[in-house]
């Protein structure tokens, strides 16, 4: 991600819609996640640690990014519990979390190989725990912010849930998100002229009436509560994920009961 993106991040975080919804949804989850008790918590390209902030009432929280710009916000909003990490080469080193958060990262052009991060994600959470991904969506919709932010990939849930089947999760919830805007951005490209190449890729991050932003964001946490009630959406500009790392069976087998084998059908 271009520098200058974080200090975009970290100056509109706290009040533009997109931020709030996002984090509103996630902490829905989380906070019903913390009814089992205090969480450990690990945000996977924290970047500059909002998230970190709002999940620090549920337990204790860590982070990891790439980028020393983006921890030296973090360490600006207080945040302590923060390392310089490439998620290609992480590992938790024996910890494990019972919560773990990554948000639009998975797309980023730096992540080499998804399916072995998300192996390491597996071995980063204790059984039973949860994942907490969002991803961007559809590959019609790239544009010039995907550029700015280096977004290699855009994701449909019929190619991405397989590659969590494989590695030991067990989906309990993949939606779209978004729809109208999922729309509103097929038509943008459709009615702008080609673009300027020789301007620079212009980040969607940036400044909107204060009305306009209020409005985005009510139909924002309108949508987070139909998600959070059961409602799922076919379309939408990002793909949000929960899965589960599949708890391990330890009760031995009964000695006198016959493998699945030798079992008559």
């Amino acid at each position: 991600m271009r520098t200058d993106e974080y200090t975009n991040i970290f100056e509109l975080e706290d009040r533009f819609w997109w931020y709030r919804g996002i984090h509103d949804l996630i902490v829905r989850y989380v906070d019903k996640e913390a009814t089992r008790g205090s969480l450990s918590i690990f945000d996977a390209g924290c970047g500059t640690g909002k998230l970190m902030m709002l999940l620090t009432s549920f337990g204790e929280v860590a982070g990891v990014d790439a980028s020393p710009e983006a921890l030296r916000y973090c360490r600006q909003r207080g945040l302590a519990n923060v390392a310089i990490a490439d998620l290609n080469e992480w590992s938790p080193a024996g910890i494990t979390y019972s919560v773990l958060t990554c948000i639009d990262v998975l797309c980023h052009e730096m992540v080499r190989d998804v399916g072995a991060v998300l192996s390491r994600f597996h071995q980063a959470l204790e059984p039973g725990g949860l994942l907490v991904l969002n991803l961007p969506a559809f590959e019609s919709l790239r544009r010039q912010h995907d550029t700015v932010v280096q977004t290699l990939r855009r994701y449909r849930k019929e190619e991405f849930l397989p590659l969590l089947a494989g590695r030991g999760f067990e989906v309990e919830l993949a939606t779209y998100r978004l729809p109208p805007l999922f729309y509103l951005i097929r038509l943008q490209k459709w009615l702008r002229p080609v673009s300027d190449e020789s301007a620079p890729p212009r980040s969607d991050l940036h400044r909107i009436p204060r009305f306009l932003d209020a409005l985005l964001w009510q139909m924002h946490r309108i949508e987070n509560l139909a998600i959070f009630k059961g409602a799922r959406f076919g379309v939408g500009s990002s793909l949000f994920v929960l899965a589960r790392k599949r708890e391990v069976n330890l009760r031995p087998a009964d000695p006198g009961t016959p493998p699945p084998s030798a079992r008559r059908p």
